[in-house]
Order: C-alpha cells, then structure tokens, then sequence
C-alpha cells in the first residue's frame, strides 16, 4: 500500500445477496454517505477540542477521499482507504488523520450502544441519526451491514431493525399525534433528499418521500410572496406541543398567499414590542372574532386582503388595483373599521367608517371595494 494510501474502513455486508464479490451498486452510494457522516462528525470533534478557535484549520479536509480498494468474497468485504495522494501533490500539512480516526471510532462505538439510553451520544442528534435516512435504506430483512470490521471482528452492527431505533433516538420521549398546519417551505436539499418547513418560527425537516417535490418548488417559485403549504399528517411533538417531526404526510396543498386564516394564524405568533423593541400584539380574541365575521359575510369570491399589524395592536386590510389603493383600519375591540380609499387617476380620496361586526357594515364596505377593482 502506498504511504499515502491509509486502510481505514472496512463495511461488510452480509446476507443471500452478498455471498459472491458483489456489492449492489445502490449501496456505493451509501459508503459516500458514510464518507459524508465522518467527515462532518470530523469537524465537529475538532471544534470541540479548540474552544477557542473560530473556524477549522485551512485545508482541514482538502484532499482527503475514502476510495474502495477492493471487495473479498465471502460476503460483501468492502475495503476503503483514506487517500491522501492530493495533500503530497499539494505539499499541503494536513492533520486530519486523528480526527477522522475519532470520529470513525466514536460513531461505531455509539451505534453498537443503541440500546443504551445515552443523551451524550451523537445519535441522540438529529443531525447525525438523519444521516441513516440514506445509510442502510437498502438493507432488505435477514442483511446486515458492519461499518467496520478487523479479521473476524465486526463492529457497527445496522439492520434494519437498528437503522429504525437509530432514526427515532433523537425522538424518545415525543407524543405521536395527527397535525394540520400552514406552513413555510424555506428549503429543498436534493443531496439529503430532505425539505424544510417552518411552522411557529420553528425549523422541521423531513424526507422528500412523504410529499409531491413539485408543490414544494412551486411554494419557492416567487421571491415577492411566501405562499404557505397546508399539510395534514401525524408527526412527533414535544412535551410543549410543538411539532418536532414529521412521519407521514396525508395531505399537502398550495396556500393562496393571501388566504385569510394562515394570516391571522401568522397575527396570532406576534408578541410585544415585534416593531424595533415597540408594536402591541394584537388581541388574539379580537383576531379569532374578526374571522368568524370575515367567514361568515364575506363571499368566498371576493378579492383577500393583504393584512397587517398596526403599532396600535389593530390590524389593517389592504387593497390595490392599477387605479385604486384601499387601506381599512379595524379597531380589535369593537370591530369598527375606517376606510380610505384613493383613486391615482383623479386623485379623489375616500373615507368611510363601517361596524364589521355586523352583516350590514361588511355589505357596504365590500360593495364599495368591489366596485373600486
């Protein structure tokens, strides 16, 4: 072997498939994933080690690949050395060895104590269990894969069956629970098959399998308007309520960017001082009430509003055509609304006052921006 060719792992797999010196080319695949995982854990065990340091070593990993030198028969014997040949040529010093050793030997280590209920472990992170979403999803019942394995020694022992509790580690302790939620796409990651929501200000990411990859791009599409995805599904929640994973998804569907109720369910998030340390909240009774008014006099026809909050802790309607800008401020505690309305070709402005909390007041303020647009 080369000096520059280190033996470093070595994955075996077992079972009817492997009995020849042949490895399904899906599970290939998988050992850059194992690359990825180590590489990444790599980082975090040196930044963890300098407390002090800022950002990692210059050229920390630069040239360093895993590269399958051979397959034994028997089963599935899979031989990966670290190269380093791309550092020499470079005459780069790298000191990465170590630290790719360690986390090698720690993530093996921790797999094989699954079982063993651990908060220290990486496998209690999400962002290490996720990586098994792509690690041993080709595994078929009675196959096992070893991460590594030393003569007749094997270690990092993943069946299915372990693939499953390495995947719910980060989740023990988490209510099953069906949900409906609006939400925003803010992210696609094709490379980990992944996509991420956020709902309540919270980040959730879960596998592109469970939903249509095309409503999602479609939610990215405009960089003006956050158009939200109603999905209906069962997840995982914390002891708080919050929704910390999805697990199925039953439904999801396009929300019109200005739909009214993921709106004021927005409104209803606002606390405080949400304008530069001022801004009151808006009343979350007076929101709930002014959509039981909105639902039951305004035709599902009718053209949505933009809304927003008002400093005061009242909200304001918004209205725009080519000719017209309509602004309606609504009092949360009496429903009353004032409305102005201006027309850009002669300049008129219009102020009329409305009770929204009866059918009367809706009637005539929505004849009058009807007939505005």
């Amino acid at each position: 072997m080369k000096n520059n060719q280190k033996k470093f792992l070595t994955p075996t797999l077992e079972g009817d498939r492997f009995k020849t010196k042949s490895v399904p080319v899906e599970f290939l695949q998988e050992l850059s994933v194992i690359q990825d995982l180590i590489f990444e854990l790599a980082k975090d065990i040196y930044k963890k080690e300098h407390p002090t340091r800022s950002r990692l070593p210059n050229h920390f990993l630069d040239g360093i690949s895993l590269r399958l030198l051979d397959i034994k028969k028997g089963s599935s014997i899979m031989e990966l050395d670290l190269d380093t040949s791309e550092i020499e040529a470079l005459d780069l010093s790298n000191d990465t060895y170590s630290y790719l050793e360690k986390a090698k030997n720690l993530l093996i280590k921790d797999l094989e104590n699954i079982d063993i209920e651990d908060n220290n472990s990486i496998l209690s992170k999400p962002k290490y269990a996720n990586y098994f979403i792509r690690i041993g999803r080709h595994l078929r019942p009675n196959e096992t894969m070893f991460l590594n394995r030393t003569g007749r020694k094997k270690y990092g022992k993943l069946t299915n069956d372990i693939r499953a509790k390495v995947l719910n580690r980060p989740y023990v302790g988490l209510t099953i629970d069906k949900f409906e939620i609006y939400a925003d796409v803010t992210s696609i990651d094709k490379k980990n098959q992944t996509f991420t929501i956020s709902e309540s200000g919270l980040l959730v990411s879960a596998s592109l399998a469970l939903i249509d990859i095309q409503l999602l791009v479609k939610s990215l599409a405009d960089v003006e308007l956050v158009t939200k995805v109603l999905i209906k599904g069962t997840g995982k929640f914390d002891s708080t309520g919050r929704l910390q994973v999805i697990d199925r998804v039953d439904e999801a569907t396009l929300i019109d960017p200005y739909d009214v109720h993921s709106r004021i369910d927005e409104l209803m998030l606002i606390k405080d001082g949400w304008l530069d340390g001022e801004g009151k909240a808006p009343n979350k009774k007076g929101l709930l009430k002014l959509l039981t008014f909105y639902d039951k006099f305004v035709p599902k026809t009718f053209i949505k509003p933009a809304i927003f909050p008002r400093p005061d802790g009242n909200i304001q309607f918004e209205w725009s055509s080519s000719e017209y800008e309509i602004d309606a401020v609504i009092d949360l505690m009496d429903f009353k609304s004032r409305l102005h309305s201006l027309n850009f070709e002669n300049e008129k402005e219009t102020i009329k006052n409305f009770d929204l909390s009866t059918k009367v007041g809706w009637k005539s303020m929505n004849l009058l921006i009807n007939e505005a647009l």
